[in-house]
Formats: structure tokens, sequence, C-alpha cells
């Protein structure tokens, strides 16, 4: 088929400015058409003093730690969470703290009344009572035996009636101290039938799961108190790289709230089970130094990095973005051709390769004269150049 001279000069003259362009200006952006065809080769034959306007670097080869990104929550140790009970029943009169304070350790933080804790010290003080006079009696016969005043088994009888009384009124002691009572100054005119309920620990109150009035049973749950001396991280890994993760690797977080500080811990444990709501595995990490304001459930973006790998830098200037790829032109034996740049991550002025073969390493690309190549190569497919 003949071509119709006028129409080939029509053709002809975007390509004359594309080559006055090298020399002098920029191609305009409006004058390209940017077209994703990784089958076509612009030979340099075609081209012919076009290639002088361009420019190639090899890639540069950088070592990355190879790193798995996921998401979890700041946690407390199960060690840092008291539940405060009562060892006896009893009706909750007071609550003397609320949901967020910080309260310490002794610090009377209920108190609960039963009429059987009148009947438990009364009991105590009978008990402390008889032993008393057991102790004396135990003296005074141990004394008359020395002088021969009473037989060996009369002083016996009263050292075991002595011992018993003490067992008793020791183990009365035990259960009133307890219940927080002291009993060194307990006596018939302070026994009371409300018993403080004192912080076990320091720390913030975080559950307060019943209401003043309210029976309690005995080693019913009255508080529960977090201590924020320790944290951990836990992490939801997604179960198709679950495999790379193994014990004392590094992981690196933030918390979504503050991408800037970043925190060091490592892998400390792996859940070997799937989570029951979504389809991933639970990795706890070692302890997290913590911070003033650190707080249980805050949401962090961690990387776990599971080894070193070798990437492929190329200049920035190298990529076009066509049909949400990234692309670049390589010079080949043939030609200059279009290249689709798999898994490529911009980072630092430059584009990493982290999904690349091995005769890349001595590839050539295009880092300048880019725009001219897509301008010719638009040309030569609307004309069949």
């Amino acid at each position: 088929m003949r071509i119709n001279p006028i129409t080939m000069l029509a053709g002809i003259f975007p390509f004359l400015s594309i080559l006055y362009s090298c020399n002098s200006k920029q191609v305009k952006p409006s004058e390209i058409r940017y077209v994703l065809d990784t089958t076509q080769i612009l030979k340099p034959g075609k081209i012919g003093s076009i290639v002088d306007c361009l420019q190639t670097e090899v890639p540069g080869l950088l070592y990355r730690e190879k790193r798995i990104e996921c998401t979890g929550t700041l946690e407390v140790p199960p060690d840092n969470i008291v539940s405060v009970t009562v060892p006896f029943g009893g009706y909750l009169r007071k609550i003397s703290c609320q949901a967020g304070e910080f309260v310490k350790r002794g610090q009377t933080i209920a108190i609960v009344e039963n009429p059987e804790y009148l009947k438990l010290q009364q009991e105590f003080l009978e008990k402390r009572s008889q032993w008393e006079y057991l102790r004396e009696d135990f003296k005074r016969q141990g004394e008359l035996t020395v002088e021969n005043a009473v037989s060996v088994k009369t002083m016996q009888r009263a050292q075991a009636s002595y011992l018993e009384a003490e067992a008793g009124m020791i183990g009365l002691k035990k259960q009133l101290e307890i219940l927080g009572v002291n009993c060194d100054t307990l006596n018939a005119d302070n026994i009371t039938s409300s018993l403080p309920v004192k912080s076990p620990v320091s720390g913030y109150i975080a559950e307060i799961p019943v209401n003043k009035g309210a029976f309690i049973d005995a080693q019913g749950k009255i508080f529960v108190i977090i201590v924020k001396s320790d944290y951990y991280v836990k992490l939801s890994v997604n179960v198709n790289d679950i495999e790379w993760i193994k014990e004392k690797q590094k992981i690196e977080f933030t918390l979504v709230r503050d991408t800037i500080r970043k925190y060091l811990v490592s892998v400390k444990s792996i859940l070997p089970q799937t989570e029951r709501q979504s389809d991933a595995f639970t990795v706890y990490s070692s302890k997290v130094k913590p911070q003033t304001f650190f707080n249980p459930g805050m949401k962090v973006i961690a990387r776990i990095f599971i080894g070193n790998s070798k990437v492929l830098t190329i200049p920035l200037s190298a990529v076009t973005i066509i049909e949400n790829q990234k692309v670049a032109f390589i010079k080949t034996t043939e030609g200059y051709k279009q290249m689709i740049l798999k898994n490529a991550v911009e980072n630092n002025g430059k584009i990493e390769l982290e999904e690349w073969s091995e005769e890349l390493i001595n590839t050539e690309f295009v880092t300048k004269g880019t725009d001219i190549l897509y301008a010719l190569f638009s040309f030569s497919k609307k004309n069949d150049y």
C-alpha cells in the first residue's frame, strides 16, 4: 500500500520536534502518549542520534533486612493484672475509689460488712485470753516441777493445753490478718462488723464489677487492678507469613497514634493455633520498656525482621507509572524496550527492586531521556516506524 506523502510528512513532524527537543528543550507532557507495551523494541539504527540524548545507569546492590508487616496491641503480663477478692462473704458498704484511679499498696479501697466478722474477732479474743492463762499456768507448773512440788505428768498436761490453745489462736489470727485486722491492737472495745479491703499492689483500678450494697461471695471479685510496670506486644501474623517467624527475631513497632517514636523488642513466643475470629497466628514479644503514656490495648504497627535480602536500586527518574504499574526503559543488545518492575518500592529517592533476576545486575536502565523514548515509542506504534 502506498503512503500519501502529505500523511507521511504529518507523521514525521512530531518526530522532528523530538530531535529538536534533545538539544534545546524538554518534551512537553502533552506531546507524549504513554503506552505500555513490553514487546516492542526501539532499535538504535532507527532512532539515530537521539541515542546521544539518553543516559543510562546500571542498578546498585543493597542489602536490606526482610520484614513482615503486622498489627497488634500493647498488653500487660498476666502477673500484672490483679483481682481483689474477699476471703469471706459480706455486704459491700463503701467503695473508696473509681475506675482509672491510681491506688497504693495497703490503701483502703472498700469496706465490707458482715456480722460473722464479729464472731471471728470474738473467738480470737477468747482464744488469746485462754492462751495467756495457759501460758502462765504452764510456766508455773514448770517452776513447781523443778522444786518437785508437782509431778512431771502434771507439767506435761499443762504444756499440751498451752500448745493447743496457741495453735488455735494463731489460726484465728491468720484469718483475721487476711481480712486486714490488726490483731495486736484488737480488743473488746474495737471489734467491728466492718472490715477494710486494702489494695494488695500499687496500680490503676481497671474494673469495678460490683455496686455498693451488693453481697460479695467468698472469693468474689471486687476490683481488677493493673500494674503498668511491664508491657509486651501482642501481634496478629497472617497464616501465610507465620512459617518465617522464629523466637528472638527483632521486632520494631510504633503506636498507631504516634508513628515517629520506634520501640525495639523481640519475638518471645508464638501461639501454636490460629485466632478464632481471623486466619492469623498470635505472636508475643519480649517485655517493652514502659512509657508514661502507654496503656493496655493501644494499637500498634509492627515489623518483624526475618533475615537479610539483596535488593537492586535504580534512580527514581528511570521509572514511569503506566496503568498503575511501575515501568522503566532498559537497554538490550537489540535496542530499548519497556520493562515492568515487580515489587518495586520507593525509598529515599530510589526505587528498590525486591524481585529481580541475576541478569538485571548489569542491565542499563534509561535514567535521562525517557520522555523522548515514550514519544518515539508512541510515534513508531502509530506510524509503524
